[in-house]
């Protein structure tokens, strides 16, 4: 999620609201047919929300993948965000709210002749348009494959968690999910500890075609370097922050 000025809103009105984890929900909009088209969405993008009776937005990701015809945000209640928390504990189903069309380039091109392996790794509400983005390729691209690492302090602040299980038995050896924690002791099948993310990254460079990176900033920075340092292609690195320009790395000597 990010923060920013948005532009145009149009009024929608709350379909859903879901419980996902500790202090996080999914929103559901209903979309009226006259305003399908401007809410048509690539995977990876976000809108803006409009906190109501305020001028403050935020931008929220869009969770469902591309076609669902299902406009769905994941929101973050922690973090001291005002309009994150207006629309945790203040919004309810049927209530109204002003929210922009989508927009973003965090995405690659789908085909449905590829045969890729999407590499992800998310960090704490980044998993929410990784969510959108491995969805929607694994459902547009039959050979493709996707491994996600997802990066959380506690079992309990995990976003979506059924979510991806439910992916995960939907398309088998196609999907992988791996979860990181960083403040509780992990259960069988898990990893503990942001070394383990570095360690994990570094034995996935072999195999991975495009590399999806999103969470907080200090996070894809890290793993992005981590990433370029081991000879991934600039090209095959997609994140949803603005990166500063990348010193050239000195040669061993």
């Amino acid at each position: 999620m990010r923060g920013g000025v948005a532009g145009a809103f149009y009024e929608l009105k709350v379909q859903e609201i879901t419980r996902l984890a500790e202090s996080a929900v999914a929103i559901g909009f209903d979309v009226p047919e006259s305003l399908s088209s401007t809410f048509d969405f690539v995977q990876g993008q976000h809108v803006a929300v409009r906190a109501p009776g305020t001028t403050d937005c935020r931008f929220f990701s869009i969770c469902t993948f591309a076609g669902s015809g299902r406009l769905r945000i994941g929101v973050r209640l922690g973090g001291g965000g005002r309009v994150s928390r207006v629309l945790g504990h203040s919004v309810g189903v049927g209530d109204v709210l002003d929210v922009s069309p989508p927009a973003g380039a965090f995405h690659t091109a789908l085909h449905p002749a590829n045969s890729r392996h999407y590499v992800a790794v998310a960090g704490g509400s980044g998993v929410t348009p990784i969510l959108s983005i491995v969805s929607t390729a694994l459902r547009t691209e039959p050979m493709s494959r996707a491994t996600l690492l997802c990066c959380n302090r506690t079992r309990d602040s995990i976003m979506f968690a059924d979510e991806l299980r439910a992916l995960e038995r939907e398309y088998g050896d196609r999907l992988r999910v791996v979860h990181v924690l960083t403040r509780e002791r992990a259960w069988s099948g898990t990893l503990t500890g942001r070394a383990a993310v570095r360690e994990w990254c570094r034995d996935m460079l072999p195999s991975a075609d495009d590399w999806l990176l999103c969470g907080p900033p200090e996070m894809v920075l890290e793993v992005r370097e981590l990433l370029l340092s081991g000879g991934v292609s600039l090209d095959a690195v997609h994140t949803d922050v603005t990166v500063p320009t990348r010193r050239p790395v000195a040669s061993p000597q």
